[in-house]
C-alpha cells in the first residue's frame, strides 16, 4: 500500500511540475494576441480614415506586432498611403507591404 501511495504522490507531483509552464506559456500568449487585435483593428480604422484610399480592399494581418497589409490598390500613391498609415499606427512594430498595384 505504501508503494502505491508512493507512485500516486510521485505521478501527481510529476503531472504539476509538467502543468505549470503550459499554464504559464498560455497566460503569457492571452495578452500579445489581445494586442494584436487591437493593433489590426486600429490600422483598419487608420486606412478607413484615409480619403483616397479604398481600404476594403486593404486586408491587414497583425502577429507580434507586425503588420502585414496584402489585397489591392490602384496606384503607387494609395500603397505609400496604406503603409504610411499603418506604420503611424501605436504599437505597430513594422509593416510589410504584400499589396499589388492594379493596372
Amino acid at each position: 500500500m505504501k508503494i502505491i501511495r508512493t507512485a500516486r504522490t510521485i505521478l501527481s507531483v510529476t503531472a504539476l511540475a509538467w502543468a505549470i509552464p503550459f499554464a504559464q506559456a498560455d497566460e503569457r500568449a492571452q495578452p500579445r494576441v489581445a494586442n494584436d487585435s487591437v493593433i489590426t483593428a486600429k490600422v483598419k480604422t487608420a486606412l478607413l480614415r484615409e480619403p483616397e484610399l479604398k481600404s476594403f480592399d486593404v486586408s491587414v494581418e497583425t502577429y507580434k506586432g507586425e503588420v502585414m497589409l496584402s489585397g489591392f490598390v490602384k496606384d503607387q500613391g494609395q500603397r505609400t498611403k496604406a503603409v504610411k498609415a499603418a506604420s503611424a499606427v501605436a504599437g505597430v512594430a513594422g509593416v510589410k507591404d504584400s499589396l499589388v498595384v492594379k493596372n
